[in-house]
């Protein structure tokens, strides 16, 4: 049986910090990155990467990861190359999804993303602390 699982990152250009989220079968996970990021991209592939390491530690052998950026969900279907500076993510993305017996990547708009959703009403509710003189 196939498992889906939503993934979505976030970053704050302003200070660095990154943020991520993940939905599966009603399960929620939210976390602030302990590393500056450098890009919304650099968000998504950690967001991607805890998507993966949470489907190993819950053994799960077949899945379906659904992500609202194309340039992770683009790279790691084969459609499109990775940045140069981001490629590390995606070889250890490579690396992972090797563990599984089938995993599969698609795209959903940000609007319908429920990870998405996740983190919205966590920057709404006030739930991460801020860093910086402007944050």
């Amino acid at each position: 049986m196939t498992v889906t699982i939503y993934f979505d990152g976030s970053y704050r250009k302003e200070t660095g910090e990154m943020y991520g989220a993940l939905v599966c079968d009603g399960f929620e996970d939210l976390w602030e990155e302990e590393e500056a990021g450098t890009s919304s991209t650099h968000a998504e592939w950690i967001a991607a990467l805890r998507a993966l390491e949470f489907a190993e530690e819950h053994s799960i052998s077949d899945i379906l990861l659904i992500g609202d950026n194309k340039a992770v969900i683009d790279g790691m279907s084969g459609k499109a190359a990775t940045q140069e500076t981001l490629l590390r993510f995606r070889s250890h993305a490579e690396k992972l999804s090797a563990e599984f017996n089938s995993v599969r990547w698609d795209w959903i708009s940000s609007e319908d993303n429920p990870a998405g959703e996740v983190l919205r009403l966590a920057h709404t509710a006030g739930k991460f602390r801020t860093r910086g003189l402007l944050a």
